[in-house]
């Protein structure tokens, strides 16, 4: 990785063009996805309404319960995040992740050229 990045550093510097980099911690990642962003997104990329409404019914309106040792505690709601383990949660994690990283690079222009 530090290759990769010395190398962008590089070509940015011969080609004189700004150097933009974005590092993510995707720990927990899944947990960050904001409900009311993601449904927005689905609609804005073209989403089926249909579909964006299923996803909404099944995330919307989520409990859960924490349990340390033998003791459950109160059932509290949930409202970020998709579920863990759910099959849909890293497709919906890659779509919520594409077009915030879209928006925030869509006024960048022309990133550096490297040849291969």
């Amino acid at each position: 990785m530090i290759f990769c990045l010395r190398q962008l550093q590089e070509k940015s510097i011969e080609q004189d063009r700004p150097l933009c980099m974005v590092i993510v911690d995707f720990n927990k990642a899944f947990n960050t996805v904001g409900e009311t962003g993601l449904w927005q997104k689905l609609r804005k990329y073209g989403c089926p309404e249909k579909f964006t409404t299923m996803i909404e019914a099944i995330l919307t309106g989520m409990m859960a319960n924490v349990r340390v040792g033998g003791e459950v505690s109160e059932s509290f709601s949930v409202t970020n995040g998709v579920k863990q383990g759910c099959v849909l949660a890293p497709m919906l994690f890659s779509i919520f992740l594409s077009a915030m990283l879209g928006e925030a690079f869509r006024d960048m222009g022309d990133g550096v050229y490297i040849q291969s």
